[in-house]
């Protein structure tokens, strides 16, 4: 999926993954606040943030979606100023449920080795 918004975090870019992933017409998404597009806990933080850093990546947990995202960005630039940002990432939800299941795995496994005496 790949979307973009502008230094007032309003969405500027919207493309068919977009659409897909998070149910919004291009139509309906352009102009709105990326924000209410996809809620996330800080609600404007998580995208204020990726205005203040040149390009990074992180993991997205909208509010009130059981979908887990990773959301790379890159800032785009008019001159010497941000003027925003384009976002391009993947549904990792099953990855990040499998990591929660294999640690809990691990946690069992060790204690387990720690009551059992093997001689």
């Amino acid at each position: 999926m790949e979307f973009g918004f502008d230094a007032a975090l309003r969405v500027t870019a919207w493309e068919p993954r977009a659409e897909q992933t998070f149910g919004v017409t291009r139509a309906d998404a352009l102009g709105r606040p990326i924000a209410e597009l996809v809620p996330v806990a800080d609600d404007e933080a998580t995208w204020r943030a990726m205005l203040g850093d040149s390009d990074g990546s992180q993991t997205i947990k909208m509010v009130g979606d059981p979908r887990t995202f990773e959301c790379g960005h890159r800032c785009v630039h008019d001159g010497d100023q941000v003027s925003g940002a384009v976002c391009y990432g993947r549904d990792v939800t099953e990855r990040v449920a499998a990591e929660a299941q294999a640690f809990l795995e691990d946690q069992l496994l060790k204690a387990i080795r720690g009551h059992v005496n093997i001689a």
